[in-house]
């Protein structure tokens, strides 16, 4: 045989020795997804979206309705979870599951109280147009965008969050407070500019994301969790933190959100300005001193308190499912495999049992271990429904990594 063949066959038969070893990390993952889900659905009352777990054992509920508050921004990632199991089995059970409770949440589209309509409108009816496209869930996700520009101004040049926040101790209040959460919720906008070719949504994205880039990224490629603006001229009076330990910490979620949202961005734009914004956040995370052997991250990566602080499953799943988006927009090959090794080494401690519940326990929730907001004394050790969410869509990612 000559010596050309022979070295593609070796290199064949290597790639697919590697894919054998992560298919059974997929299957296993999506495995456990659907006994627990499976459960979930059948113990879950229409139009309730499962969150987390509350301290009296019982499985916290939120309604379908938008909320004055930002409890209910996770309601979207219950039928994201449905989509997701639809997507890896193709069974029309799930399908059909999935579809029931997206449409119960197309209340949500009116959502003007904060900012996550993104999360809770592309984790539900953005997985829906992707597994099962049709017109009704393309025109609910632009009537949702619509609702969404109403949170943008011009003069500052961002979306707001909340309406107001004040910090822990008191002593500050914004009433103009950009959390890093929100770049995820820029997706929506991107997505009906695809849809619609309109660039009203378009333009507030890209400020926003600039914005980001410029006020909440320090230059380690670490964020701040919550930058507050003028909102009459559209300056930054203050960089602080509402859920990380301190203003000048790395809150662990907040940093897998920085990774996701600005790979998201390259996604959309193919601008290297937020690939290398976002290559600088995940090498922050990836590459720091605090992070555990097993990868995934305590809540804040500068916890004092380690190896006793509580870790978040959460953090990893999201930095899990970013890494393994942006490792295919980097030039450099060996960044490249970084990531995926990187991303590979988190989900495989995901499905350990050390994170993934057994069947039938943890409420039904796929992980364990993740954490709302330690200073707030929220969900601290909690299964949480975005946790899943993100780990199923690294899962898929990676089955589709293997497949190519």
């Amino acid at each position: 045989m000559n010596k050309p063949i022979l070295i593609l066959i070796m290199a064949v038969l290597a790639m697919t020795g590697c894919a054998d070893r992560n298919e059974p990390l997929v299957n296993r993952g999506f495995e456990r997804a659907a006994a627990q889900y499976e459960c979930m659905y059948e113990a879950t009352p229409y139009a309730m979206y499962p969150r987390t777990v509350n301290n009296s054992g019982e499985t916290r509920l939120i309604g379908a309705e938008p909320l004055k508050t930002g409890a209910n921004w996770t309601n979207g990632f219950y039928p994201g979870v449905l989509w997701q199991i639809y997507a890896h089995t193709e069974d029309p059970v799930w399908k059909a599951r999935a579809e029931k409770v997206t449409r119960a949440l197309e209340c949500q589209k009116y959502q003007r109280h904060h900012h996550d309509i993104g999360f809770i409108m592309m984790s539900s009816f953005g997985k829906a147009d992707l597994y099962s496209p049709s017109e009704y869930y393309k025109n609910v996700l632009i009537c949702s965008a619509d609702t969404q520009l109403e949170r943008y101004s011009d003069t500052v040049g961002v979306i707001r969050s909340w309406d107001q926040w004040t910090s822990r101790d008191g002593s500050f209040t914004s009433h103009w407070p950009v959390i890093i959460d929100n770049l995820m919720n820029l997706d929506l906008l991107f997505t009906a500019w695809k849809l619609t070719g309109d660039e009203k949504y378009l333009r507030p994205a890209l400020s926003h994301a600039d914005r980001t880039m410029k006020n909440h990224m320090r230059e380690d490629g670490s964020a701040f969790h919550l930058v507050s603006y003028d909102p009459e001229t559209g300056e930054v009076d203050a960089r602080m933190t509402s859920q990380g330990k301190a203003d000048s910490s790395a809150w662990s979620r907040g940093q897998a959100w920085a990774v996701y949202g600005f790979t998201m961005c390259c996604r959309f734009t193919g601008e290297k300005k937020y690939l290398d914004t976002a290559v600088k956040a995940a090498d922050f995370f990836i590459g720091h001193e605090n992070l555990p052997e097993d990868s995934v991250p305590y809540w804040d990566f500068d916890a004092e308190g380690a190896p006793d602080e509580p870790r978040d499953a959460s953090a990893a799943a999201v930095a899990a499912s970013a890494l393994l988006e942006l490792k295919d927009y980097v030039d450099d090959a060996a960044k490249s495999q970084r990531y995926r090794e990187a991303a590979v080494k988190m989900l495989t401690s995901l499905c350990s049992p050390q994170y993934m519940a057994e069947e039938g326990e943890n409420n039904y929730f796929l992980l364990k271990h993740s954490v709302a907001s330690v200073p707030h004394n929220s969900s601290v050790d909690k299964p949480e429904t975005y946790a899943d969410y993100y780990f199923l869509e690294a899962l898929l990612r990676l089955k589709e990594d293997i497949e190519r």
